[in-house]
């Protein structure tokens, strides 16, 4: 959200062999309602739906790996994958990468007899439209937006698959049946509620907090204390890691093996933060902050 208009990212990927490869296929990311319904359009050529959850999650965490804070190009070593997917098989971290080549999110070449990765436009497009909340900091005066249940649908008894499209947007449950929405509704939520819910759902705007502690209301509803102590903890490691390359010293195994040990940490709790912890409380490290740090780490890394 800026400036009361909404952030749309169209990002090109290579479609499914089906589609004509010559022609790549463009996702609309604001209009998808979560992170998984874009990751299943753009990973849908893979049957299994085991294989295909597993290959999405692991997919989004090598593009955040992968991911340049700064707008600068940021070329690492393929050799990282080997750490950063240590608990896969070799050819299970080889189909990964071919697939994200394939699809024009990862750009590999090979230079002085070793193979570089990098993320491309479309795979920082990509990364920028799915964890939106995460990188950028949503302005204080983005509002919320309070989703009301009334009475079920018949398509969707109990407002099951509605839940879990709230949870999917980072909404936060005020009582069962009431969730709150930071900023504005994402695209694709309120074109579900519109097409899906017209007479099931009430929806109230509101800009202002007339009573109760808006900060301890929001850290209670959004579980943000969890996310603080997480994020401190992480920044704590990943600093004192930093402060050992001082000097230009390469890092050792041991250092290694930490930074992606804390990566794991930070990849838990960065996938289940709202983005409002930047907005509610700016002086604690976010999970920007924590990005550029690894970005830092990894030019003291001889891999």
């Amino acid at each position: 959200m800026n400036n009361g208009t909404t952030r749309v990212n169209l990002v090109k990927i290579k479609p499914p062999a089906a589609i004509d490869p010559h022609r790549p296929a463009l996702i609309d990311v604001s209009v998808l309602v979560s992170v998984d319904e874009a990751a299943s359009c753009l990973f849908g050529a893979v049957n299994n739906t085991s294989n295909l959850r597993n290959m999405k999650e692991i997919s989004k965490k090598v593009l955040v790996w992968l991911y340049p804070v700064t707008r600068q190009k940021r070329w690492l070593p393929r050799s990282e994958l080997d750490w950063l997917l240590r608990d896969r098989r070799p050819q299970s971290r080889r189909s990964l990468l071919k697939l994200l080549v394939d699809r024009r999110l990862v750009a590999s070449e090979k230079y002085s007899g070793r193979h570089w990765l990098r993320l491309t436009q479309p795979g920082r497009e990509l990364v920028n439209g799915l964890f939106w909340a995460q990188l950028e900091q949503p302005p204080i005066s983005a509002g919320w937006q309070v989703v009301v249940f009334r009475s079920a649908p018949a398509g969707d008894p109990g407002f099951r698959r509605l839940r879990r499209r709230l949870r999917a947007v980072k909404a936060g449950q005020v009582t069962p049946g009431v969730y709150l929405v930071a900023g504005k509704l994402p695209p694709g939520l309120r074109r579900a509620l519109i097409e899906d819910y017209p007479a099931s759902v009430m929806v109230v705007a509101t800009d202002s907090w007339s009573f109760g502690d808006q900060l301890s209301v929001i850290e209670d509803i959004f579980t943000l204390s969890d996310i603080k102590v997480a994020y401190s903890g992480v920044s704590t490691e990943l600093s004192q890691l930093l402060a050992e390359s001082e000097g230009g010293k390469w890092l050792t195994d041991r250092q290694k093996r930490q930074i992606y040990l804390v990566f794991d940490r930070f990849w838990e709790v960065f996938c289940d933060d709202s983005g409002l912890l930047a907005r509610l409380s700016p002086q604690v490290p976010r999970g920007r902050d924590c990005l550029i740090t690894f970005n830092q780490l990894t030019t003291y890394m001889d891999i």
